[in-house]
């Protein structure tokens, strides 16, 4: 909300001085990216993320599996749920975890369908982790969700170093 007001924050905006960061200096961008990431540290324990080569998936998995399992979306989606109950359970939680995702009308319902089958996967190779997992992914819009926008920054920065691993300037 600080002046000038940023109604919802996309990294690809930040990164090209676009959308919400139209007519920003690189100098105030940086700034309130250091700001934001300051809030994010304050606040979040841990962060996950799942990689795939794109080009790799599609000459492999995305040949030989069925959909959903041949959409990208599918395995870093159920990774990240599994990574998540292992760290919670590791930490010494133990309740029950709800988890959001950005939402994504194409692959997140086919995901999702599959999330009980992975379940019963994470009951049978970890009982203990199992037992806090989220019952039912929940899908939310990054403008109602504000942890969301939070996320985008992280994920564009894994994306950009991943995919530039010469740019160090972010």
């Amino acid at each position: 909300a600080e002046s000038p007001r940023i109604r919802i924050f996309k990294m690809q905006h930040a990164a090209k001085l676009s959308g919400e960061f139209r007519g920003w200096s690189p100098k105030a961008r940086d700034a309130r990216l250091r700001k934001l990431a300051q809030i994010i540290n304050r606040h979040a324990s841990a962060s996950f993320y799942s990689v795939i080569d794109l080009a790799a998936h599609a000459n492999t998995w995305g040949k030989a599996l069925p959909k959903p399992m041949n959409d990208p979306y599918f395995y870093p989606f159920q990774n990240t749920i599994m990574a998540s109950c292992m760290h919670l359970w590791d930490k010494g939680l133990r309740e029950r975890f709800e988890i959001i995702f950005d939402e994504n009308l194409i692959f997140g319902p086919r995901a999702k369908a599959w999330y009980p089958v992975m379940r019963q996967v994470i009951k049978y190779k970890e009982p203990d982790a199992y037992s806090i997992s989220p019952t039912d992914p929940v899908f939310k819009k990054d403008d109602e969700f504000l942890p969301l926008q939070a996320a985008d920054l992280f994920a564009w920065c894994y994306r950009h170093a991943l995919s530039n691993p010469q740019d160090m300037s972010w």
